[in-house]
């Protein structure tokens, strides 16, 4: 009796609702789904990891890591996009790289970073909500002040 009382109240307060977080870790596990592992990059040829996600200044901001299979160490690059809803996925659009790290040419490798984000982010699928929530009741998502938001009509 008191699961069902339990879920009746769960129902009812999803129901009124009216906008709920998606946690930048489910972002960061779906990305990492499409970016992680070993590419190829025109000339170079080395190895992507998503190391983190969170949201600054209302943009999704992804930090993402590039093993050059003949360097040392990692470079690591912040990258700022902005996100677009296109029922039921979510879009990542007008991507930037705010800073690069672990580089000695960085002019050149600011160029060359640009062309793998590209590649691999602008307009690409960052999330596929409709796994989770009902298209139909979704309004529009949105970056938050700490994390994507989703509003429902």
């Amino acid at each position: 009796m008191r699961k069902i009382i339990a879920a009746i109240s769960m129902g009812i307060f999803l129901m009124s609702c009216s906008s709920v977080g998606i946690p930048n870790s489910l972002i960061k596990s779906s990305l990492s789904k499409k970016v992680d592992g070993k590419k190829e990059f025109y000339f170079l040829k080395g190895e992507t990891k998503v190391n983190r996600v969170f949201v600054e200044d209302k943009k999704l901001n992804i930090e993402i890591e590039l093993k050059l299979d003949n360097s040392e160490k990692p470079i690591v690059a912040l990258i700022d996009t902005e996100l677009k809803y296109y029922p039921p996925k979510l879009y990542a659009t007008n991507t930037r790289i705010k800073s690069i790290s672990n580089i000695v040419y960085e002019k050149v490798a600011t160029e060359v970073f640009t062309r793998i984000v590209q590649t691999i982010l602008f307009n690409k699928e960052i999330l596929n909500v409709g796994e989770t929530i009902n298209p139909d009741k979704i309004k529009d998502i949105y970056v938050g002040d700490s994390n994507v938001v989703v509003e429902f009509k």
